[in-house]
């Protein structure tokens, strides 16, 4: 099996004097030295190695194949970059289980953060290690406990995060603000009878007139059509068929508006086939 090391120190600084250059903000071109004379060879603060040497030790004892993703960075955040490329590799199942020396060396976010990170790894069918705690260990006699309390930690999370979305929109109506986007406001009965001409005035056209984009007024008269139809169809279909005029105090229209509910649903049946009360596909 391939396993994952992950080591983790706080930031190193170059001991030169009035230096003070940090580690991986030098190596990754991030800014010069501002002392002319350093070259920033020497560093004081912990080595990952002191973390490494058994790490690598105990996966040769398992006969584990082992990958190594270093970050030097504070634990208090996820964004460190050998951390991100861990769960990248997680994600795509490159090795079979992550080892580190210990859970504040994994993160130090907090309780929750920490067994999140773990239940995310176990999605990905990656088990968990930590060399110097044998009980927070997915692969151990504790893992099923550890699996059940990720799992719990995991969903009290997603209730608090919908908790706070809920609470955050009840303020905002509070305060008179509606999210969302804003409704569709237009004469829907004065654009289907535009429509219902012979010839229909074009999309584009009506758009314009009624002051609405033409995307939005596709999408709000399909949704009127699919319902207006639907409904207008099954009173056609019974026996005897629902007339017209009843049809339009239904739906609380009259005249050329009845005219456009016709309209609508004449691609849908001829008057013969409603007259049946059958409808015929096209």
């Amino acid at each position: 099996m391939k396993a994952a090391i992950y080591a983790r120190v706080s930031k190193e600084r170059c001991t030169a004097p009035g230096c003070g250059h940090v580690y991986d903000e030098h190596i990754r071109g991030k800014g010069k030295c501002k002392q002319p004379k350093c070259k920033c060879r020497a560093y004081q603060g912990q080595d990952p190695e002191n973390q490494l040497v058994e790490l690598r030790r105990y996966a040769a004892a398992q006969a584990w194949e082992v990958v190594e993703y270093i970050d030097r960075a504070s634990g208090k955040t996820a964004q460190r970059d050998a951390f991100k490329h861990l769960f990248e590799g997680a994600s795509r199942r490159e090795f079979g289980v992550v080892l580190v020396w210990a859970l504040d060396r994994f993160t130090r976010e907090g309780v929750a953060e920490t067994f999140i990170h773990i239940r995310k790894l176990l999605d990905y069918g990656v088990q968990f290690e930590s060399y110097s705690e044998p009980h927070f260990r997915t692969t151990g006699p504790a893992g099923e406990l550890m699996f059940a309390v990720a799992a719990w930690i995991a969903k009290q999370e997603r209730i608090r995060i919908s908790e706070r979305t809920k609470a955050g929109l009840a303020r905002a109506r509070a305060k008179g603000r509606i999210g969302g986007r804003p409704a569709i406001i237009f004469d829907r009965v004065k654009a289907l009878q535009m429509r219902a001409q012979n010839p229909p005035v074009s999309w584009r056209v009506i758009a314009r007139k009624l002051g609405v984009a033409q995307s939005s007024l596709r999408v709000a008269l399909a949704r009127v059509h699919d319902f207006d139809r639907d409904r207008a169809l099954a009173m056609r279909r019974r026996k005897p068929p629902v007339a017209w005029p009843e049809i339009g105090r239904v739906f609380s229209v009259s005249g050329s508006s009845l005219r456009a509910l016709k309209a609508s649903i004449s691609g849908c049946a001829d008057n013969a086939s409603l007259k049946s009360g059958k409808t015929r596909r096209k």
